[in-house]
C-alpha cells in the first residue's frame, strides 16, 4: 500500500492497479492457482505436499559460526 500512495504522488499510479490489501494478495495468488478463502482458511498456502528442509533433514551446516545464514552489509566496517 506504501508503494501504491507514493506511486500515486509520482503520478504513476496506473501500475498499481489494487485498491486495497485483499485486492493485492487475490491477484498474487491467483496466478499459483489459489483463492484468497484458500489463504485465509489457514494463513498460508503450500505449493509444494512436504516442505522442503535441506539441512534439517539432511545435518547440512553453513560456514559461519553459528552454522547459520549470516548477512553482512558490505558498509560494515
Amino acid at each position: 500500500m506504501i508503494l501504491r500512495d507514493l506511486g500515486r504522488r509520482l503520478g504513476i499510479d496506473k501500475y498499481f492497479l489494487y485498491q486495497s490489501m485483499e485486492e493485492l494478495v487475490a491477484w498474487q495468488l491467483e496466478g499459483a492457482g489459489f483463492s484468497l478463502e484458500d489463504f485465509r482458511a489457514k494463513g498460508f498456502v503450500a505449493y509444494c505436499d512436504a516442505p522442503i528442509l535441506w539441512g534439517q533433514r539432511d545435518g547440512i551446516k553453513l560456514k559461519t559460526a553459528a552454522g547459520k545464514i549470516k548477512l553482512v552489509s558490505s558498509l560494515a566496517n
